[in-house]
């Protein structure tokens, strides 16, 4: 049996591979349904030439010679989907492929032909589907120099065209060997690195990673190579079946010992010789994950992490975004482009596609060759939500995303691209992101902790020096407060009596400055219990109801379904005492404070709503900074001390306002104890 005829029936096994795994993705795809037909015709046509090889009949041969009419025109049409630029309803691309099928229906007359004919039935077979297959490629080679391509698809169609011809070339050398030229016959083989590259081609965004290729050629060759002389060592050389069975299983035996560490020493030494700038990418991101175990600043987190994706995967794009303190959608800190004032994307919520497919990948980065070939492969429901993920890739204008997940939950992303290149960053580069996405969510957890630290480090600090600095006014205010009150009974003038009134009063209004810094600067002492907010809430309105203008309608809505949690009433009772004054103080002419609860998992929200003055957006960002008040009267300290005791339940407050339609505050408080 020759090289030729085996290299055909590794040929047909191969092709019936690529045959079912392309049909098992999509049928629905142009490109994947004719490559499964070419590849069942493929199979076809080599196993009918392995079988009349093997049984010497003509039969067998002539059915062979009929598969190679059929398949070479399936073969041009095919190739002439892999590019959109090539119209096929142009006359002369009409006239041309009527007149190829109806030379391969002649042709295929020849099927009848006596045995000592059959031999202008075969060269006309093969001469035939040469230059139908060649005509393919020349229409493809003339596209390419006429069409506008980019570079990305230049290149696909270079590899096709400049790979097709030499496997068309070696299949003829096949058949002159045949004949008995001295040529090598190794068209079979080529073929099916061709059908692999076809295969990567079509199922790819970007062209294939050649030199990850070749690093995988070779590391299979060199495993097959160490297999096999394992197995003739230990096989080939028993003449006795029992001996040999044995030897078999125990050829089997060693091989399933040895194969791991033998891949695992061939594969570092083919990586080491044909992926040197993977193994540096490798180092360089190692060298930034050291880097951010020691980062304590936000910025120099950013600027470690978009820098380093620059110098390690040449990305000319980068973007870090981080979820706000609310998790309601993750915002960008900092951007590495060219012109950063023009980034398209500058938010994304939390629920969105994207950030669902994110989380389903991880650990593993998301790109958008996975995601193409996903949405190629699934269902009609998948492909519906992944479009949106598709969207937003575009709208970035990125290739990879890979989020910052710790303990189920998504800190925050990275996006990137590198547009100066037209190769797609391959599985195993996507991989050496992992521990660095791990690291950057640890460092970011860290950076928090050290936050808290640090804030309540400086609450301490601040609680020492105010109670010495109410100490030191304090005594003052109380000395001139004595001092007024003694002079009052004794003096008769109403004018001095007004002036020492006031005395009185603004010592009275210092002390209680004084008395609520103290509160914002000590640390609470807090005492949890479980509490219904609900309730809670009530009682707030039974305590403000004789103090309520008329003009002001409170309504509650209460929730029945509202679940319990650990709170310190008497500080929370505070928190909705400030909220309910404040909205009296806003509107001034009457209006109505709607309250209303409602749950978002795992927490509660409680929110204040006036149809009040509102608020001017300017001064939205400073509410809860201490002393800032946009009142006459008033310290500046009732909403920094509710935002403090809502942080101290684990929770977050914020505010929306729209002027002359009102204010709105809303709490989240966790109803399960953090």
């Amino acid at each position: 049996m020759s090289t030729l005829t085996i290299s055909a029936l590794f040929c047909a096994f191969v092709a019936i591979a690529f045959a079912i795994i392309t049909a098992s993705k999509s049928t629905t795809e142009k490109r994947y349904r004719w490559f499964s037909i070419m590849c069942l015709e493929l199979a076809l046509w080599n196993l009918f030439f392995f079988f009349s090889r093997t049984f010497y009949s003509a039969l067998l041969e002539r059915i062979h010679l009929l598969m190679t009419l059929i398949l070479a025109p399936t073969s041009g049409y095919f190739l002439l989907q892999l590019t959109e630029k090539i119209d096929q309803k142009q006359p002369t691309f009409i006239k041309t492929q009527t007149l190829g099928y109806s030379v391969g229906i002649i042709l295929a007359l020849g099927f009848f032909l006596p045995d000592n004919k059959l031999f202008w039935f075969k060269h006309g077979s093969y001469t035939y589907a040469v230059f139908v297959i060649g005509y393919a490629f020349f229409l493809l080679a003339q596209n390419l120099r006429k069409a506008s391509l980019g570079i990305q698809e230049k290149k696909r169609q270079t590899y096709l065209i400049a790979g097709g011809i030499f496997t068309l070339l070696m299949l003829i050398f096949d058949q002159l060997s045949e004949s008995g030229f001295p040529l090598p016959a190794l068209g079979n083989v080529v073929l099916v690195i061709y059908l692999y590259f076809i295969y990567q081609t079509i199922t790819r965004r970007k062209v294939l990673d050649l030199e990850d290729l070749t690093a995988k050629g070779v590391l299979f060759f060199i495993l097959s190579a160490i297999l096999t002389i394992i197995y003739v060592i230990l096989v080939s050389w028993v003449e006795g079946s029992a001996l040999f069975l044995f030897n078999t299983f125990v050829a089997s035996f060693v091989i399933l010992i040895l194969f791991e560490p033998v891949k695992t020493l061939t594969q570092k030494v083919t990586y080491n010789f044909f992926l040197q700038g993977r193994l540096k990418t490798e180092e360089q991101l190692d060298r930034i994950k050291n880097i951010l175990i020691d980062i304590t600043n936000l910025n120099d987190l950013t600027h470690e992490v978009l820098v380093g994706l620059k110098n390690a995967l040449k990305a000319t794009q980068a973007h870090f975004f981080l979820l706000d303190p609310e998790g309601t959608k993750f915002k960008l800190i900092q951007s590495l482009a060219p012109d950063p004032s023009k980034v398209n994307v500058t938010e994304v919520l939390a629920n969105h596609d994207f950030i669902k497919y994110l989380q389903r990948k991880n650990p593993l980065p998301a790109s958008t060759y996975f995601l193409n070939r996903e949405i190629l492969e699934g269902s009609q429901g998948i492909k519906e939500k992944l479009l949106q993920a598709t969207q937003m890739f575009s709208a970035f204008n990125t290739e990879v995303a890979f989020p910052f997940m710790l303990e189920g939950k998504i800190l925050g992303f990275c996006t990137f691209t590198n547009e100066l290149s037209d190769t797609a960053y391959s599985l195993q580069e996507l991989r050496l992101l992992i521990p660095l996405s791990k690291q950057i969510a640890y460092t970011l957890k860290n950076l928090e902790i050290y936050d808290t630290m640090r804030e309540r480090d400086r609450l301490a600090t601040l609680g020492e020096m105010s109670a010495g600095l109410a100490h030191e006014i304090r005594n003052p205010l109380g000395a001139i407060k004595g001092a007024a009150q003694y002079l009052l009974p004794s003096t008769e003038q109403s004018s001095q009596n007004d002036f020492l009134k006031i005395i009185v009063d603004e010592v009275d209004r210092l002390n209680k400055v004084v008395t609520q810094f103290l509160t914002y600067a000590k640390p609470f002492q807090q005492n949890f219990i479980e509490t219904d907010a609900s309730e809670l809430i009530k009682k707030s309105l039974q305590n403000m109801a004789a103090s309520t203008p008329p003009s002001i309608l409170i309504s509650y809505e209460e929730n029945s379904k509202l679940p319990l949690m650990m709170a310190d009433p008497q500080q929370l009772n505070q928190v909705f005492l400030n909220l309910i004054l404040n909205a009296f103080d806003a509107m001034p002419k009457g209006g109505k404070l709607k309250i209303h609860t409602k749950v978002v998992e795992p927490n509660i929200q409680i929110i204040f709503e006036d149809t009040g003055e509102g608020i001017v957006p300017e001064n939205l960002k400073n509410l809860f900074i201490p002393f800032f008040t946009t009142k006459k009267e008033g310290s500046g300290l009732g909403l920094p001390i509710c935002q403090k005791i809502i942080k101290a339940h684990q929770g977050n407050i914020k505010v929306e306002s729209t002027l002359q339609k009102g204010t709105k505050f809303i709490m989240t408080l966790p109803y399960k104890k953090q």
